[in-house]
């Protein structure tokens, strides 16, 4: 009988979590990062093709002094199965098929949510950015940093009237080449300055790129290896980056627009970067949706995949607790249970409201321009987008009768 044998080309890095030790792999092929605790990693490790399944659980039983049986190291390995971290064929058919990175359960509507396109690999123009950028990384220039995005801050407070924070006034001022001059400074500084700092901890960044979260366009940088990290301040350092340097850039963009002649184009420039760099500030720092604040939250709770936890987690209480369903609840600590309770909750919230408001626009829009046939088709498109959300949904109230059933003919 041949026996499971882990991959060897999984990258292990140990972290230490309220003073016990946990593992954080990576699958450098997916770019898939995943925690072990001791005893489960222990597990992984024993799986190398020759070892059964008894001796196994017999070495854990030994080791941890919990009963463990040869059927609960095969229901272990099956889940190592599903995410393709063993020497099998399934996994190297899986791995090599380009579609990898895409989850092909999504629903259209979900991908339009989250719309990602690689643009390209940072590696050879990051090199000399980080020598570059080592010089000042120390606490001198910090201190002069802070003090230059207070001065930026009390400027700009101080002129607030100046700054119109509207988005009207955003785009009827200046051209657009000068709003795309704008945006494109904003962001390739952004997302640099976190491949910069990932880059001098140690970590690789091969993907810097474009996407559509929730409609609006933003960019991106693949700061997976930062989960590698020993130290939680390496990692925070990591996700602040890039909205530090950007409070950075807006503080000078302040002196700029002071100092400069009105209405010359780089006092222009410097004004919509002012007003840009604010709200996109303000939008980054949202923890509800996975931008910098969500990872940073992240960082800081010590949970990998807070947002997927969150929502499992709590899907499950409400099918146990509000459906009454004979499933077994998802095993966390109680500080889980509420991280996730109270994220699940706001996060739903926000994206039930922001996905309200735009469909709403969209349809006052549509109606204002083509009438009812425009609604009717907006309708019929939303269905369509949603269709595999509804079959789910279909799905879950069959099975709900199901359970009821099965629960009425018990005796009382």
């Amino acid at each position: 009988m041949a026996y499971a044998k882990l991959r060897t080309d999984l990258v292990v890095a140990p972290t230490d979590i309220d003073g016990q030790t946990v593992y954080n792999i990576k699958d450098p092929i997916t770019n898939r990062f995943f925690r072990l605790r001791a005893p489960e990693y222990w597990l992984v490790q024993q799986l190398d093709g020759v070892r059964s399944y008894d001796q196994v659980a017999q070495g854990f039983q030994e080791k941890f002094g919990h009963r463990l049986s040869s059927a609960d190291v095969e229901s272990f390995v099956g889940q190592l199965e599903k995410l393709y971290f063993l020497e099998n064929s399934r996994a190297e058919q899986e791995i090599s098929r380009k579609s990898y990175r895409t989850d092909k359960s999504r629903s259209l509507f979900s991908r339009m949510l989250f719309i990602k396109l690689k643009a390209f690999d940072p590696a050879k123009i990051l090199e000399p950015l980080v020598r570059f950028y080592k010089p000042f990384h120390n606490t001198i220039s910090f201190f002069i940093s802070i003090l230059i995005m207070l001065a930026g801050l009390t400027l700009f407070f101080a002129n607030f009237s100046s700054f119109n924070l509207n988005l009207n006034a955003i785009f009827n001022f200046g051209s657009i080449l000068t709003i795309v001059i704008s945006l494109f400074i904003i962001v390739t500084l952004h997302e640099f300055a976190h491949a910069v700092m990932c880059r001098y901890f140690g970590g690789e960044v091969r993907e810097v790129g474009f996407l559509l979260l929730y409609f609006q366009p933003c960019f991106y940088t693949n700061l997976s290896d930062a989960w590698l990290f020993k130290k939680k301040s390496h990692r925070l350092a990591v996700t602040l980056a890039g909205l530090y340097f950007q409070m950075v850039l807006f503080s000078f963009a302040v002196f700029i627009w002071r100092l400069t002649v009105p209405d010359a184009f780089i006092n222009d420039v410097a004004y919509l970067i002012v007003i840009v760099s604010f709200i996109t500030f303000l939008f980054n720092f949202n923890p509800l949706i996975k931008l910098d604040g969500y990872y940073l939250l992240s960082d800081w709770l010590d949970i990998p995949n807070l947002r997927s936890k969150s929502f499992g987690y709590f899907t499950n209480l409400v099918k146990r607790k509000a459906l009454g369903w004979p499933i077994e609840s998802i095993v966390a600590t109680k500080r889980e249970k509420r991280i996730f309770l109270w994220y699940a909750i706001l996060a739903l919230f926000y994206s039930v409201s922001l996905l309200g408001y735009v469909l709403y626009a969209a349809g006052m829009f549509i109606y204002a321009r083509f009438g009812g046939l425009g609604m009717v088709l907006l309708v019929g498109f939303v269905l369509f987008t949603l269709s595999k959300n509804i079959a789910a949904l279909a799905r879950g109230t069959v099975q709900h009768l199901i359970y009821m059933k099965d629960i009425l003919k018990q005796p009382a």
